[in-house]
């Protein structure tokens, strides 16, 4: 899988944006922003970086210098209602 790895965020020459997703099955992926593009953040061995809590994906990301980190949230109480959706994803700060 291409993306971006912890190593190559540690040297970024700017502190970097990173979105963290939620799967099921209580799982956390993390994205470099850059330009308002995602890329995934990977192992060294290519492999998609995976944590159990945000707080294990916070310490995996302890010493990549960070500007803004943000969970991003795609509420389906507009679904439970039987509107479409209008906001789409949201992102929430986190206080990293």
């Amino acid at each position: 899988m291409k993306g971006v790895t912890i190593n190559e965020l540690k040297r970024a020459a700017a502190p970097v944006q990173i979105a963290v997703q939620s799967l099921e099955g209580d799982m956390y992926i993390s994205h470099a922003v850059e330009g308002g593009k995602l890329t995934a953040i990977v192992t060294d061995g290519g492999d998609r970086v995976l944590a159990r809590s945000i707080a294990q994906m916070h310490a995996m990301l302890r010493d990549v210098p960070v500007a803004d980190a943000r969970l991003m949230v795609d509420s389906p109480y507009d679904e439970m209602i039987g509107i479409a959706s209008s906001r789409g994803v949201t992102g929430i700060p986190l206080a990293w």
